[in-house]
C-alpha cells in the first residue's frame, strides 16, 4: 500500500544533513491547497470563515501561512491566546472556546477582543464579574446521547464534558440578553475524525433547527453558526478521503431547507477544522537505528511516543513509508518502536513492512495535526523539531529541537542550576 509523501529520499537527505532526525515535517504547498478548497467548498454562504484550531499545531510560522489564507484561530488556552496575537491575529478573527475557564483566560480574551464562546451555564455569572458580558457572545450545545449520522453513531456526546443542555441553552440566551449581549452564535462540536462526507451536514442541520428555535423563543439576533471540526483524514491508504467539496453542497442544502424559510438567510457559518487541514500535510521523519530479534521481529527508530503520542495513547494507525523503498514488496512483519520504558511506545504492531535496514529513513505519515502539539517529556525525552517545506522548494527551521537545557530550565536547584552553567560555551581568549 502506498501513500503520498511530499519529498523525496533527495530533500529529505538534504534536510537531514543540517537537522537530524527525528523531526516533524509540513507542507506549506499541501496547507495553502487545502485551505484554498475548504473557502471554495462553503463560498455560497458570504460570511463563511474558518478558525484553525491552533491546538493541532502550535506553530506561529504556520499560522502565518493561514491568515495569509484568510483564516481566524480557534483558542482554548492562554497561551493559544498569546500565540495568536503574537502573529497579528486579534480582535474577531480568534474563536475562544474554553472550559473550566480560569478568570485571567476571559481576562485576555476579552482584552484581545476574541469572540468568547462559552462552555457552561454558570459560566454566564462568572464572565460577567470577571470583565462583563460582550455584545456578541456565542454558547456550546451538547445534546447528550449518541450522535448519529445516516445511521451510523459517530460519538457520545452525553459522555462528554463540554456544553450546556438544550435547556440551559435557552435559558441562557435568555440570561444572557438581559446581561447586554446583542448578537449571538451556537457551536458544537459533536464527533471527532468522522469518516465519510455525512457528519457535517447532519451536525448543521441539528444546529440549523436549533437555531431557528432559539430566535423564536428567546428573541436573540443570531448571527453565526460554529460547525466546530470533526471531519477526519484517511489514515489508512484504503480509507476513502472526505469530499469537502459534497460536504460543503450537503450543509448548503440544509441551510436552505432550515434557515432560509425561517428567515435567517444571512447567518454566516464557521469552522475550527484542525486535523482536517494540517493532518495530512505533515510527517515525522526518523531514522532506524537498531533492529531485535526475540518473540518478534522490532525495528527500533530514533522517535519516540513523546514526538507522535497518538499510536500509544489511542492505538492510532499511521500509515510508514520506508523512504527510498517505496516500490519494495512488503515482505516483512515488524513492530515500530520508539525508546521509552513503555511497552506501549510503538509506532507500529505487526505492520507489514519491506525489509528495513539499519539506516533507513522512515515517514510516518499523517502527524501534521496532534503530532507535535501532544509531545511530552517523559523519561526526560525531548521533544523534536519542526521543519516547514517551503513552497518554491526550500526548507526552514520553525522550531528547534529541544535540548536538555530546555528540560531543566523550570526546576529552582542550585545545583541544576552549576550544571547547566557550566556547559554552556566558553568565551574564546
Amino acid at each position: 500500500m502506498i501513500k503520498r509523501t511530499f519529498a523525496d529520499i533527495d530533500r529529505i537527505k538534504e534536510i537531514t544533513q543540517s537537522h537530524p532526525t527525528p523531526f516533524h515535517l509540513y507542507d506549506e504547498r499541501g496547507i495553502r491547497e487545502r485551505a484554498r478548497l475548504l473557502k471554495k467548498a462553503f463560498a455560497w454562504n458570504p460570511g463563511f470563515r474558518e478558525f484553525f484550531a491552533v491546538k493541532a499545531t502550535p506553530n506561529p510560522a504556520i499560522l502565518r501561512i493561514l491568515k495569509e489564507e484568510g483564516f481566524g484561530t480557534d483558542c482554548s488556552s492562554y497561551t493559544e491566546l498569546l500565540l495568536s496575537e503574537a502573529v497579528g491575529i486579534t480582535g474577531s478573527d480568534i474563536m475562544f472556546s474554553s472550559n473550566a475557564t480560569q478568570a485571567h483566560l476571559y481576562t485576555l480574551a476579552h482584552k484581545l477582543g476574541a469572540i468568547i464562546n462559552l462552555d457552561d451555564f454558570t459560566h454566564i455569572d462568572f464572565l460577567n464579574s470577571v470583565c462583563g458580558i460582550p455584545k456578541t457572545i456565542c454558547c456550546r450545545f451538547n445534546p447528550g446521547g449518541l450522535f448519529t449520522a445516516s445511521t451510523h453513531v459517530m460519538d457520545n456526546p452525553g459522555d462528554a464534558k463540554f456544553g450546556f443542555t438544550r435547556e440551559q441553552l435557552f435559558e441562557g440566551f435568555r440570561k444572557l440578553r438581559g446581561l447586554g449581549a446583542q448578537t449571538f452564535g451556537v457551536h458544537a462540536f459533536l464527533a471527532s475524525n468522522t469518516q465519510g462526507n455525512a457528519y457535517y451536514p447532519e451536525l448543521a442541520r441539528v444546529l440549523f433547527n436549533l437555531a431557528v428555535e432559539l430566535s423564536r423563543e428567546t428573541g436573540a439576533d443570531i448571527r453565526f453558526i460554529n460547525l466546530s471540526g470533526g471531519i477526519g483524514i484517511p489514515y489508512r491508504p484504503d480509507d476513502p478521503a472526505q469530499d469537502i467539496l459534497a460536504i460543503g453542497e450537503g450543509v448548503r442544502q440544509a441551510y436552505n431547507e432550515v434557515l432560509v424559510p425561517a428567515g435567517l438567510g444571512d447567518v454566516a457559518l464557521y469552522t475550527e477544522l484542525g486535523r482536517f487541514m494540517l493532518g495530512e500535510n505533515g510527517g515525522l521523519i526518523t531514522t532506524a537505528i537498531h533492529e531485535k530479534h526475540i518473540y518478534k521481529e522490532y525495528i527500533c527508530v530514533d522517535a519516540n511516543a513523546s514526538n507522535l503520542m497518538r499510536p500509544a495513547m489511542y492505538k492510532a494507525y499511521h500509515h510508514i513509508t520506508v523512504i527510498g523503498k517505496e516500490g519494495a514488496e512488503a515482505t516483512r512483519v515488524y513492530d515500530v518502536s520508539g525508546s521509552l520504558c513503555e511497552n506501549n511506545d510503538k509506532f507500529a504492531i505487526d505492520r507489514a513492512l519491506p525489509p528495513i535496514d539499519i539506516g533507513d529513513i522512515l515517514w510516518i505519515h499523517d502527524t501534521g495535526a496532534h503530532g507535535h502539539a501532544m509531545g511530552y517529556n517523559y523519561n526526560g525525552s525531548l521533544r523534536s523539531a519542526e521543519i516547514l517545506l517551503r513552497e518554491d522548494g526550500g526548507f526552514e527551521l520553525i522550531r528547534r529541537a529541544e535540548t536538555p537545557g530546555d528540560y531543566f530550565t523550570t526546576l529552582v536547584d542550585p545545583d541544576v542550576a552549576r550544571m547547566l552553567e557550566a556547559q554552556q560555551p566558553q568565551p574564546l581568549t
